[in-house]
């Protein structure tokens, strides 16, 4: 067992080796020029990721946005539900409290003065 992987993993080396000596003979170009042209099609794929990424950055951004001002305009409709009709609102600038010392002389009886 241990010599059949032996023996495959050499004949996968040696195929490895014969196959990247064939591609240097064979090579249309010089290796600089491969290199060169591996960089520039490199960075047209990141460009074009990059200009992907950022459109739909500003896209999530957009709808962000635009669900921030929805709940807003939500909310103060809520709001606005909860305070009633406009005609029956409460004043909440003032607070109306009877104040127990404003209300007892009017049930202050004449012996107790």
């Amino acid at each position: 067992m241990k010599d059949n992987n032996a023996l495959s993993a050499v004949a996968l080396i040696a195929g490895v080796a014969v196959g990247a000596a064939l591609g240097v003979l064979f090579a249309p170009r010089k290796g600089k020029e491969i290199r060169n042209q591996v960089a520039e099609g490199a960075e047209d794929v990141f460009s074009r990721i990059k200009s992907k990424f950022t459109a739909a950055k500003k896209h999530i951004e957009a709808s962000g946005n635009q669900a921030i001002e929805d709940l807003r305009e939500h909310v103060r409709q809520v709001a606005e539900d909860l305070q009633g009709p406009e005609g029956k609102r409460k004043d909440t600038t003032t607070i109306k409290v009877p104040s127990a010392g404003t209300a007892a002389w009017k049930t202050q009886t004449p012996e107790e003065a």
